[in-house]
């Protein structure tokens, strides 16, 4: 009798050791399905602050599209960014995004120039257009097109969360992964 049971006990584990593989692949980039069905052709999990990053380098136009998504409850914000000059925070040209009180997701750039910024709308040291923010199951998602770009396509790169207050962006944390969020990436080769 516990010969019958092993073929079908096989089959059971079999089962639960394919959704487990599933369910820890479903956060993966390359899994993921952006609504309206966008495309990009490179993606990256970052390894802090639940991130991902998600881009399209388009040679002829030396522009970058990009999506930078994470998970965040919707009193909070989170943010991605390029810094031209260092590793780290300051310097950093960040795009924001965030859902107001009012339901509205919003994004902006705004440039980190201290270790005590405002976060408030600004202008970065390049161009940036299309930019918008949406919030699909608990996750925000960040879309903007970064260029035409003339620097070098490998930077320095960080990304973001914290809370808000109101409609206000406040101070990250400045422990364990929040300071542990930056690393380079090149466009180009991925």
């Amino acid at each position: 009798m516990a010969t019958a049971l092993r073929p079908s006990l096989t089959i059971s584990i079999f089962c639960i050791l394919a959704s487990l593989f599933r369910s820890s692949n479903a956060d993966t980039c390359k899994n993921y399905t952006f609504p309206n069905h966008r495309m990009f052709h490179s993606c990256i999990d970052l390894p802090y602050l639940s991130g991902h990053l998600h881009w399209t380098y388009i040679p002829t136009s030396k522009t970058i599209d990009v999506a930078y998504r994470a998970k965040q409850a919707s009193t909070g914000w989170i943010a991605w960014g390029i810094n031209p000059t260092a590793e780290g925070m300051v310097g950093t040209q960040a795009l924001i995004g965030f859902q107001r009180s009012n339901g509205q997701m919003t994004a902006y750039t705004t440039p980190i120039t201290n270790y005590m910024p405002s976060v408030q709308p600004g202008s970065l040291s390049f161009p940036v257009s299309n930019i918008s923010a949406v919030i699909v199951k608990n996750e925000m998602i960040i879309f903007a097109v970064l260029g035409p770009w003339n620097g070098s396509t490998a930077v320095n790169h960080t990304w973001q969360e914290g809370p808000l207050s109101g409609d206000v962006p406040r101070a990250h944390s400045e422990e364990g992964s929040n300071i542990n969020s930056f690393g380079t990436i090149d466009f180009l080769s991925g």
